[in-house]
């Protein structure tokens, strides 16, 4: 019995580190990662930080996104979990496209002008699963 629960935790942590894989085809984590990419997938460059609580599909949302868009160098698509200060560190490097950030209208458009970018156009994306926010989708371009 000793074993059997030194067994158990051992298996929770590896299913810890492998929890990308646990939740790939469940609904509605899926449901999520096939919305975003659509939301997203504009033959452009795209920076999506996702929150916290469903930063584990981000890797299957970047694949989508690279699918979607062979054309767009794999570089230029980053999807990452984080919070809006992940997304401005982020927002320094991206040269302008689709970005996806759980944030209202009004702070996009202030963290965009803070590092030399306008928005074109924003709308709201697919909602976070088990909550009732929404990400943000949006169209930036550097300032001219």
């Amino acid at each position: 019995a000793a074993e059997q629960l030194a067994r158990t935790d051992a298996w929770g942590q590896h299913l810890v580190r492998r929890r990308v894989y646990v939740y790939l085809s469940s609904d509605p984590p899926d449901r999520f990662v096939r919305a975003t990419v659509q939301a997203s997938a504009r033959g452009e460059p795209v920076l999506i930080v996702l929150p916290r609580e469903i930063q584990v599909v981000s890797p299957t949302i970047r694949l989508g996104l690279r699918l979607a868009m062979p054309d767009v160098r794999p570089d230029r698509i980053v999807v990452r979990g984080g919070d809006l200060r992940r997304f401005e560190e982020r927002l320094r490097r991206f040269p302008g496209g689709v970005v996806g950030v759980e944030t209202d209208p009004g702070t996009l458009d202030r963290i965009a002008r803070e590092h030399g970018m306008r928005v074109v156009s924003f709308a709201p994306g697919p909602n976070v699963p088990g909550t009732d926010r929404t990400l943000l989708v949006a169209q930036i371009a550097p300032a001219e």
